[in-house]
């Protein structure tokens, strides 16, 4: 399963380029060409417990998991965080954002969701899971 934006985005040259050899051609292209990939837009249940969420912003078509198990809410955030600094500081531009303007947006909302949701959630570079809290009107990751 693929955001329609992300296959968009990244089925050009200019990918190839930037890799230095057709990655998209190689690893990915292959799926659609099998009839095993299926693309889509917006937010997709896949089964009663796993909803994926669009999140873009460090790519047009990134997405993010919702786990919903036991009463209780979990948001895989894939690339939306890079670091627990960027639950208080949303804005902070991430390198390899392709629209650092749109990621910070998305922070702040998934940051918002969470809290409304009272997920828990992981940030997938180097911090594992932890819940957002509140001090002095600031959000801060706390690690569980």
């Amino acid at each position: 399963m693929a955001h329609e934006a992300d296959w968009a985005a990244f089925d050009t040259p200019r990918d190839s380029e930037i890799f230095g050899y057709d990655w998209w051609a190689q690893a990915v292209s292959p799926l659609q060409q099998l009839g095993v990939l299926d693309l889509i837009e917006g937010e997709t249940e896949l089964t009663g417990e796993l909803t994926i969420t669009p999140t873009p912003g460090h790519t047009p078509g990134s997405m993010s998991m919702i786990v919903n198990s036991g009463g209780e809410k979990a948001f895989i955030m894939g690339d939306v965080f890079h670091g627990p600094a960027q639950v208080t500081e949303t804005d902070w531009v991430f390198h390899y954002d392709a629209d650092p303007d749109q990621a910070g947006r998305t922070r702040h909302t998934m940051l918002d969701r969470a809290e409304q949701d009272n997920a828990a959630i992981a940030i997938c570079h180097h911090s594992g899971f932890g819940r957002v809290i509140r001090e002095s009107g600031k959000r801060y990751w706390l690690a569980l």
